[in-house]
């Protein structure tokens, strides 16, 4: 099945929003790509989750996973917020339900009760949204996911040039 330009481009926007939000989060990613498989029309294939963020083993840093795993709900949220912006209208559910349901996990495992993962989830929405509206880091959106337009899959090492590219400031 062909997807029209209009689709891929959200698609491109989403994508980069996650990938460029990992980036500004120090959340490793190995590729992003805007070709569909079984699961999703998209994705940014992340590294395997660290030892110390593993709380089944003895390498395990609670305050250390903690961040981390705040930093992986920002990046899950940000591909439904970057297209979003894109699109000016929020994205049809089935775009980011995989997402929502990783960062609900997230929240669960975070959170004590499902009023403080409900209010965890929001904020951090909330700051996501905030942080990729800033001029600088939607640029970076911007420039990843015209690239994605172009080539449909770049590398971590590649994606991280065109996101620092985009968000140097010009040279005088």
């Amino acid at each position: 099945m062909m997807r029209s330009q209009k689709a891929l481009k959200k698609t491109a926007f989403h994508e980069a929003g996650h990938a460029v939000e990992a980036f500004m989060r120090d959340v490793p990613f190995r590729s992003v790509t805007i070709r569909p498989n079984a699961e999703s029309l998209g994705r940014v294939i992340f590294h395997k989750l660290s030892r110390w963020a593993n709380p089944d083993l003895e390498e395990y840093n609670d305050q250390r996973a903690r961040k981390w795993l705040e930093n992986r709900t920002r990046v899950s949220l940000a591909g439904q917020i970057a297209e979003a912006i894109h699109a000016g209208r929020r994205p049809a559910h089935y775009s980011h339900s995989a997402d929502d349901d990783l960062a609900v996990n997230i929240a669960m495992e975070v959170c004590g009760s499902a009023e403080q993962c409900s209010a965890w989830i929001n904020w951090l929405f909330v700051s996501t949204r905030d942080h990729l509206s800033l001029q600088h880091v939607w640029s970076a959106v911007e420039a990843l996911a015209a690239e994605l337009m172009r080539r449909e899959t770049i590398s971590g090492p590649e994606a991280r040039r065109i996101i620092n590219a985009a968000t140097m400031p010009p040279v005088r």
